[in-house]
């Protein structure tokens, strides 16, 4: 969730990785200063399917259940207390999921963005609950064939997602105007085929990333050529190679406001070779909606 170094917490510098090996979950803290990770030693009630923060709480999800666990947390030095559990009671909708998909994101305090996904080929649907009433409003109805991994809220108010089609199983990242409820991205990118399948996004410093199952990640320019080019590996020997990363992975500061892409052309996404050693490029194709 957040990395201690030695002069402290570099609040601007890290993020939350949550990491199960399954049949254990852990949360984890990595600093992109030093590449170094550690385990917190937090044990959860149960199996956990997404994470949200904020600087004052940490909200995780049951996996395939309605549970939420509040903790209310402090940063320097690190402690977590269970201050609340939520039952989430999602609308009955005939070929949808009544419990949380794994997918969480706090906006503040008080607000959560939650998904219910479906069992058919409808997309999914993204609600904002407010706590502690737990009222539901649908935000967003994603297209058919597109359900959510991963989303973050930044400061343009643009939902940036990584989504999968089911019968593909082809993933896409995506930005979502997060004012109106609608099915169309502004746009849509198709990710390609990597070691291990992509996992979740998150934005630091106002630059967007991805990331894989495996703690692989990417830095994604979303103007044309839209490259993507790898950076680091959150895994990288500290966690595990048995160990894979699911749920929100959010820095504390919040981003800058970045520029909203354009609709254009279908573009060719590639990537330089002018990294830093150890950094690595990868060319991709990918479609434009």
């Amino acid at each position: 969730f957040f990395f201690q170094a030695e002069d402290g917490i570099r609040d601007y510098k890290v993020t939350g990785v949550q990491t199960c090996a399954l049949p254990i979950c852990g949360l984890w803290a990595y600093s992109f200063d030093t590449d170094t990770r550690r385990n917190l030693g937090i044990s959860f009630p149960f199996t956990v399917g997404g994470l949200a923060h904020t600087t004052n709480k940490l909200w995780v999800s049951q996996q395939n259940g309605n549970l939420i666990q509040q903790y209310d947390i402090t940063l320097c030095p690190y402690t977590s207390i269970i201050s609340q559990q939520y039952t989430v009671t999602l609308p009955v909708v005939s070929l949808y999921y009544t419990f949380l998909s794994p997918a969480l994101f706090a906006i503040n305090d008080s607000t959560l963005i939650a998904v219910q996904s479906s069992s058919a080929q409808y997309g999914d649907k993204i609600y904002e609950l407010d706590l502690p009433t737990l009222n539901l409003t649908i935000k967003l109805t994603l297209a058919q064939y597109r359900k959510v991994t991963d989303f973050v809220l930044n400061t343009s108010n643009k939902l940036l997602c990584v989504t999968y089609h089911p019968s593909t199983l082809v993933s896409y990242f995506a930005q979502y105007n997060y004012s109106i409820n609608t099915s169309t991205p502004e746009l849509e990118i198709q990710l390609p085929v990597v070691a291990s399948s992509w996992a979740g996004v998150f934005q630091l410093n106002g630059i967007t990333y991805l990331f894989t199952v495996g703690g692989v990640y990417y830095q994604l320019d979303t103007n044309p050529p839209y490259n993507l080019t790898e950076v680091g590996d959150l895994n990288g020997g500290g966690i595990g190679d048995s160990s894979q990363i699911y749920g929100c992975i959010s820095p504390f500061a919040s981003p800058t406001p970045t520029n909203t892409p354009t609709n254009t052309q279908t573009p060719t996404v590639t990537s330089t070779n002018t990294q830093t050693p150890d950094r690595k490029s990868t060319r991709l194709n990918s479609s434009h909606l």
